[in-house]
């Protein structure tokens, strides 16, 4: 299997069923072990520098493509890219994160989703300015530049782990021994876009670290197993720990909208799937069409919650100290059976109280709540009247 084609490893993260105390003790548990150490987490968007075994060099995105059915290939968009393929000429796999001082994954990924040309543009004038004349840029595309709160401020990419290196296959090797890879890479890069997260020991001040990466706005950290070797596309449990910053109250607002599913199926089952839709009179058709698929026959596939016409999320909200509403986040991975009540009793639902939970406040961009669960439905049991923005910042 070429280096491209593995699949980025996924932390694991403390269930939404634990409690704060049951979290806690998980984490004493950590630090008395010692089995564990900790990285800074960045908030940016995965990476992988790979030099392959056929010579192929490239950066990939953690996800695949729907037209190429490959990973997303961003080399053409960041700056440092020459001075990572250019270290690098054997097999080799570094991953890392692609990241804004003072920014967050968004601001990240709104930039590499734009084309390459766009890309460099809005991370760097000089650039923007010897290609003017030669791309005819739309005057959207224009206004997108100039108008980018990073402007002329290029991608960074910090380096976490290291699968192979300049020939050496370490999959079989544990993380206490890769973590010199990482510092070696960064200087043998030796470029000022790339740095490195270093390893720090999980110990008794473990509390007092994150303390203060929670006081200066930072994300948290990655906690990892010392013997733990890669296992790409698998999330095993205990073995990492995504440890964040999540509210310690959870929130009461209440629905004032809801989003459409999305339309494309981008699942792994593709061979069994049944729900499909004829591209030419957008009937949504339901079956084994797989092989009709396959001989290019007009049809696509589409999600379950497409199919059905329920909604992918709800929009909550609060009242302000005007008795505006505000609209405070999107909020996903509802069940199935509230998805087919939301389609066909919606009126019975808008204003109807509920509960989130998520994470930290953030104030970027405004108040926002990142990764938001809905935890229960208080229909019947609060008012919307009881939803206030005001009790939401009483819990900062």
């Amino acid at each position: 299997m070429l280096l491209r084609e593995l699949e980025p490893e996924k932390y694991w993260s403390f269930p939404s069923s634990y409690s704060k105390e049951k979290r806690e003790l998980e984490l004493n548990h950590m630090i008395d072990s010692g089995d564990f150490f900790i990285q800074l987490k960045t908030d940016g968007n995965y990476s992988a520098f790979i030099c392959d075994f056929d010579g192929d060099k490239r950066i990939i995105s953690r996800g695949k493509s729907t037209v190429t059915k490959e990973y997303g290939r961003l080399e053409d968009k960041l700056f440092f890219f020459d001075a990572v393929a250019a270290a690098f000429d054997k097999p080799t796999r570094i991953m890392g994160e692609i990241w804004y001082e003072g920014g967050i994954d968004r601001n990240v990924g709104s930039v590499l989703r734009a084309s390459s040309e766009k890309s460099k543009s809005i991370q760097s004038e000089e650039y923007y300015n010897s290609i003017f004349s030669q791309i005819k840029f739309s005057p959207k595309d224009r206004r997108d530049i100039k108008n980018n709160e990073f402007r002329n401020k290029e991608l960074r990419w910090r380096i976490f782990d290291v699968w192979y290196y300049d020939g050496e296959d370490l999959m079989k090797t544990p993380w206490i021994e890769r973590q010199k890879y990482v510092k070696a890479a960064a200087e043998r890069i030796n470029n000022p876009l790339v740095t490195y997260v270093p390893y720090e020991p999980m110990d008794e001040s473990f509390y007092d670290k994150l303390a203060e990466v929670f006081k200066a706005g930072g994300e948290g950290f990655v906690a990892y197993r010392k013997n733990g070797y890669p296992e790409p596309g698998k999330r095993t449990a205990h073995k990492t720990l995504k440890i964040k910053q999540e509210l310690e109250n959870l929130i009461d607002c209440f629905i004032i909208g809801t989003e459409p599913a999305v339309q494309a199926y981008t699942g792994k089952e593709l061979g069994s799937w049944s729900y499909w839709q004829d591209t030419r009179t957008g009937e949504k058709i339901r079956g084994e069409y797989f092989e009709d698929y396959q001989l290019g026959k007009s049809i696509q596939p589409i999600s379950k919650g497409f199919y059905y016409n329920w909604p992918g999320a709800i929009y909550v909200g609060v009242y302000d100290n005007s008795h505006q509403i505000i609209k405070l986040c999107k909020v996903a991975g509802l069940t199935e059976d509230f998805k087919t009540e939301l389609r066909d009793n919606y009126n019975d639902w808008h204003m109807c109280p509920v509960v989130i939970g998520g994470m930290a406040l953030s104030d970027a961009n405004g108040l926002s709540i990142r990764h938001p669960y809905l935890k229960s439905i208080r229909k019947g049991d609060i008012s919307p009247e009881d939803c206030t923005l005001s009790k939401i910042l009483a819990q900062e």
